[in-house]
């Protein structure tokens, strides 16, 4: 599918919100609440993609699940969607400076700016300098003027956040800001679901130099 390719989603093209679980990952009620309305408004998002939501919290409270199941809906829908991590959005401008680089830094920088629903993905991660907030709040006060859907995920809270960005995010009318929590998961989530029984033969005595150890698939990257 075209519009599937153009997307960017990689291996968050799988997520749905048939696979999203209705009361999120994090243990406490609080949490609990928070995500169902973050779930009801990332689907009504989906059928209708207007103004911006955000979603906020820690890693691992399903930000990124959200996010990618809005732009695959969107997609069943016959939306054109553009999801991007905002760390690489970064990187990629950077490196379009190179001689050698294959990617025009004016057809990236406007294929952000101007997607018809842009999805940008852990804001908050990146490496804060000057050049980067600049052209962070390029994207953004351009999509705000243009009121163009847009859904950003954020790591953390927002008032961590550049201060002109935090005015375009928060703008009332235009923004709709879900929490996830505050909290981090339970720490057998944070190890992939191991049983208890397990993580106890895990010690360093039990360790063994020069074992054959093949790492399982790291998840964590599509359950922010």
């Amino acid at each position: 599918m075209v519009l599937l390719r153009y997307s960017n989603l990689g291996p968050l093209s799988r997520v749905s919100f048939d696979s999203t679980a209705p009361t999120g990952r994090l243990p406490d009620p609080d949490s609990r609440e928070l995500f169902r309305a973050a779930l009801e408004s990332a689907r009504k998002f989906a059928e209708d993609p207007q103004g911006w939501l955000v979603f906020t919290g820690p890693g691992g409270a399903g930000k990124t699940h959200l996010a990618a199941a809005i732009a695959n809906r969107c997609i069943e829908n016959g939306q054109t969607v553009f999801f991007m991590f905002v760390p690489d959005f970064l990187d990629h401008l950077r490196g379009a400076y190179s001689p050698e680089s294959t990617v025009s830094y004016d057809d990236l920088f406007q294929q952000v700016r101007n997607a018809p629903v842009l999805v940008l993905d852990d804001l908050g991660s990146h490496s804060s300098t000057p050049w980067a907030q600049e052209k962070l709040f390029q994207v953004f006060n351009h999509r705000f003027n243009a009121l163009l859907p847009t859904v950003i995920t954020v790591r953390g809270p927002l008032q961590l956040l550049d201060e002109g960005i935090r005015t375009r995010i928060e703008a009332e009318g235009t923004s709709i800001v879900r929490s996830l929590g505050r909290r981090r998961p339970e720490p057998l989530q944070e190890v992939g679901g191991l049983q208890e029984d397990m993580l106890k033969e895990m010690t360093f005595e039990k360790f063994k130099v020069g074992q054959d150890v093949r790492a399982t698939e790291h998840q964590r990257d599509t359950l922010k």
